[in-house]
């Protein structure tokens, strides 16, 4: 994302320490987030899953304000600074320390988007993610995933000890573990529950994928 529209996203937070505000300004510049909106239903019911701080769902929001969009996390502490930002009644947030829920008792989604989450969960309860995805889409639901490819060993060396500084140290990121996987990996296991799958590079962040799924 360029610098004005982060620093625009930046300006519907208030009350950020230092740290957050600088966290959430390099989420914003690090990955084109802009790409991956173009992919999302200008309305319907869009699930922000792992949405952190909520920026992504701002974004969303503001690129098109007929959309629904309900952001949801287990960090309480995330999803009360997403809570106390300037958003519509379009846009909600929501903390729930099994995430997961958003997947079982609410349905219907048009599209669903999960942005650097997996790979903080082990690869069982990655399987299970895509699995209950994939049925909480309506037909011809999309369901759109960022990750790092682990083709690419030396990136994920460093991804392996930034994220574990982030995980352990800081505690400014929650999971269980850190697995990251390959892209055949994540298109063999995508294609089990949804019927195309796409996969896209981002311009200059070729350690990213992002994958553009159909139900």
């Amino acid at each position: 994302m360029n610098k004005t529209e982060a620093k625009k996203i930046l300006s519907l937070y208030k009350n950020l320490s230092f740290f957050d505000r600088f966290h959430i300004y390099i989420r914003l510049r690090r990955l084109p987030f802009e790409t991956i909106e173009k992919y999302i239903p200008k309305n319907g019911k869009i699930l922000d899953f792992g949405c952190g701080h909520g920026f992504f769902s701002l974004y969303m929001s503001q690129k098109s304000p007929a959309r629904n969009i309900i952001g949801v996390d287990i960090s309480k502490e995330k999803i009360n600074v997403a809570k106390a930002s300037k958003h519509s009644n379009k846009v909600s947030f929501s903390y729930d320390l099994r995430s997961m829920s958003f997947l079982e008792k609410q349905l219907d989604y048009d599209c669903i988007v999960i942005i650097n989450v997996l790979y903080l969960l082990r690869r069982k309860e990655q399987e299970k993610v895509l699995e209950k995805a994939s049925k909480a889409l309506v037909k011809n639901g999309k369901l759109l995933i960022v990750e790092p490819d682990a083709n690419l060993k030396f990136r994920t060396f460093y991804e392996i000890i930034r994220e574990s500084i982030m995980l352990k140290l800081l505690r400014r990121t929650q999971g269980k573990g850190l697995t990251f996987n390959t892209k055949e990996w994540w298109i063999e296991n995508l294609k089990k529950y949804l019927k195309k799958v796409e996969v896209r590079e981002f311009p200059n962040k070729k350690h990213h994928l992002l994958y553009i799924c159909t139900k």
